[in-house]
């Protein structure tokens, strides 16, 4: 898990700047615009790079810089995470990140697009248009209550969002972030009678698949299901609960363990066994899922 820790204020690990100075780019230890913050990205205790922002009128701008052994995924984790951190702060019209050609795939899945010598991120209008609260910190979508100002088909997101809310945190997660209103629109076109019945699973995942996720799904059985939130990487799980059918993204950690959003709304660290959160919430043994499972 991705932490941020204030350099050279309330730094723990001092050393481990001095002990890289000589990789880290010079411009880490020079003042921009208003705000300016700098911070050591750590995956759990351990140091894994640095980033800083400022602030110009409307903008954010960012630097990042990782060890050469920081995986993608921990790379991905920690643009996501500071740039919400920023988003929340400043409520900013567009995020710019100075950044490497080498980074460009990882800048790119998080809808970081080359702008001249920069990375820019124009933030969408959806965003602004519900409470911050709906996100969790590395801006994944946990609360569904708060998106009532959304429409989905003839619906809110409120009533019927479930689907392209598990829809967005699933490409987000795998590096292929999306709108929030490409993912509402585009699904929402592909639902009967403007989504009374919700969001079909087998239309969700074809429509994952033109987004070149390497998805598949389960047949409705709550024991196929379990197998595969065991053995995927990431996914969505349809299940029903006492209120209804219902979407909710997942993602496994290195324990087995799997981290939920919005199953219960508002929960910002939802993690379960796979076995405990069918028991809990699964009212009826028809589950299924769709599941991707990443080449090694």
């Amino acid at each position: 898990m991705i932490r941020l820790e204030r350099y050279p204020q309330a730094s723990y690990h001092p050393d481990f700047v001095d002990s890289r100075r000589h990789e880290i780019p010079s411009e880490f230890f020079t003042r921009y615009g208003q705000n300016s913050e700098s911070y050591i990205l750590l995956d759990n205790s351990e140091p894994i790079g640095l980033c800083a922002h400022w602030v110009q009128e409307d903008r954010v701008h960012f630097r990042f810089w990782f060890v050469n052994e920081t995986s993608d995924e921990n790379k991905r984790e920690a643009i996501s995470m500071y740039t919400e951190k920023a988003i929340k702060t400043y409520h900013p019209e567009r995020l710019l990140v100075h950044g490497s050609k080498a980074d460009e795939k990882i800048y790119n899945g998080c809808r970081f697009f080359q702008k001249g010598k920069l990375y820019q991120k124009i933030i969408e209008p959806w965003r602004y248009q519900v409470p911050d609260a709906a996100f969790d910190k590395d801006g994944y979508i946990i609360n569904q209550g708060l998106l009532k100002a959304l429409p989905f088909g003839w619906f809110d997101s409120m009533a019927k969002g479930c689907g392209w809310i598990a829809a967005y945190n699933l490409l987000k997660m795998n590096g292929s972030e999306c709108t929030m209103q490409e993912c509402a629109e585009s699904l929402g076109r592909r639902t009967l009678l403007g989504g009374l019945m919700g969001q079909e699973s087998m239309m969700l995942l074809l429509w994952l698949r033109t987004k070149k996720l390497n998805a598949k799904m389960t047949v409705p059985s709550n024991r196929a299901a379990l197998k595969a939130m065991r053995e995927a990487d990431n996914g969505i799980l349809l299940y029903t609960h006492a209120h209804g059918a219902h979407y909710t993204a997942f993602r496994r950690l290195k324990n087995g363990e799997l981290w939920f959003y919005n199953a219960v709304y508002g929960r910002a660290s939802h993690i379960e066994t796979p076995q405990s959160f069918l028991k809990k919430y699964a009212l009826f043994p028809f589950s299924s899922v769709i599941y991707v499972k990443k080449e090694i």
